[in-house]
């Protein structure tokens, strides 16, 4: 009776095979857990940031730091230096706080954006963060210890809200706020020294959200909002400005970049179905048992067969595809101002942050340090500028002066030596 069942045992098993092969190897589902983490291309990682961080550095080093501070910051002499920590909550043991205090002090610079800041760290800066959730029309302070976490140390109802954030510097501020629909709470600072701290940035119900912390001869800058340098907000057309201005507050110097505290290392563990069976005793043989009456059968009766292997299409660029279309509505519509303006917006966007000059106006003094600091002839690029000024008043462009205005970015970018 078994003899004449083997062809359908057979069966059984190798589909049995194939299904936790599939399982195992099945690709990771879309996941909206904020990470932080630089090789992370989920909405809430932080990979567009740390590609963006040699151009609001330039020419700096970037160095990641995969342990606590303790580890990285004994023996280390460094000056000038910005270590960067984004994560959903901060709470480093009582020596990694106490080696970044000093680290602070020696003159350099220290950035943390979290939700939630805690422990001995918090403790010595004497700042305390709440959250305001709001449904309706209704607010409710939450203090940092009143809330449920989920498994991965977030709150179980983060998706729901939303909030607002600008700068207190006018110079900085938007015209109006920047507006965070996605998985934003209102976290912000209830109580910090006022005497050695100065509030950068408010949220719309004018509550402290950013604040720059004096140590010694540094400064340690703390923001309650990490979700606004992730990629979902990185890559929105107006609120990457944000975390860009936010994060020029830093010098222009080399950088540690933090990955030792991201989320929650012990969330991260994989769950996958292959650790499931391995840890199930029962499981394990069966499985084993399974593997072993496969390689039986290969051995035995197996014969092997050589499928014809399929061409398979590589697939089509659909991001070249896309420009192309852009492209060819703006030029059949020859909408050559709305051009010129973005052109503008993103050649102002590369000064700021390859000269680290701001370009509010191009007086002479601008058009000085530009000359000096890219080793332009002043002269043109005084025509440059007062042709960008120029063109920015205009209503409509012909597609001479959108092709003059290329060619002369280009002219000064070739010519620069940044």
């Amino acid at each position: 009776m078994l003899k004449g069942n083997k062809t359908y045992i057979i069966i059984i098993l190798i589909l049995f095979g194939c299904l936790i092969f599939f399982q195992i190897n099945k690709p990771a589902p879309f996941s909206w857990k904020p990470t932080y983490s630089k090789i992370d291309k989920i909405p809430f990682g932080g990979y567009l940031l740390f590609e963006h961080l040699d151009v609001l550095f330039p020419n700096k080093q970037v160095v990641t730091q995969t342990k606590p501070t303790y580890n990285v910051l004994k023996g280390d002499t460094a000056n000038g230096v910005n270590y960067i920590f984004i994560t959903s909550r901060f709470q480093p043991g009582k020596l990694d706080a106490k080696k970044l205090m000093h680290f602070a002090s020696k003159g350099n610079r220290v950035f943390i954006a979290a939700n939630k800041i805690r422990g001995k760290l918090a403790d010595t800066l004497n700042v305390k963060v709440a959250d305001v959730y709001a449904y309706d029309d209704y607010y409710e302070v939450l203090e940092e210890d009143s809330s449920t976490f989920n498994e991965f140390g977030e709150y179980q109802y983060w998706f729901s809200d939303s909030t607002e954030a600008n700068f207190t510097n006018a110079k900085l501020a938007a015209d109006s706020n920047y507006f965070y629909d996605m998985a934003m709470r209102h976290f912000h600072f209830t109580s910090y020294d006022s005497l050695n701290t100065t509030v950068l940035g408010k949220d719309h119900l004018n509550n402290a959200n950013f604040i720059k912390v004096e140590v010694g001869e540094g400064a340690i800058y703390l923001h309650t909002l990490p979700r606004v340098f992730s990629n979902y907000y990185i890559a929105h057309p107006v609120n990457h400005t944000y975390a860009f201005k936010a994060l020029s507050y830093l010098p222009v110097a080399d950088v540690y970049w933090d990955e030792y505290y991201k989320k929650d290392r012990k969330s991260m563990k994989s769950a996958s179905p292959m650790r499931f069976i391995l840890s199930n005793g029962p499981l394990t043989f069966a499985f084993y048992l399974l593997i072993g009456a496969l390689l039986l059968y290969m051995i035995f009766n197996g014969k092997r067969k050589q499928r014809i292997i399929p061409v398979i299409t590589p697939l089509e660029n659909t991001s070249l595809k896309f420009v192309d279309i852009i492209s060819s509505l703006y030029y059949n519509k020859e909408d050559h101002i709305n051009i010129i303006h973005k052109k503008i917006t993103y050649f102002l966007e590369y000064i700021r942050g390859s000269f680290n000059i701001k370009t509010n106006t191009f007086d002479e003094d601008f058009v000085r340090r530009i000359s000096i600091r890219s080793g332009v002839d002043q002269a043109s690029v005084q025509n440059l500028f007062k042709y960008i000024d120029h063109l920015r008043q205009k209503q409509w462009a012909s597609q001479g002066e959108l092709m003059q205005l290329n060619q002369m970015m280009e002219e000064f970018k070739r010519n620069s030596k940044r």
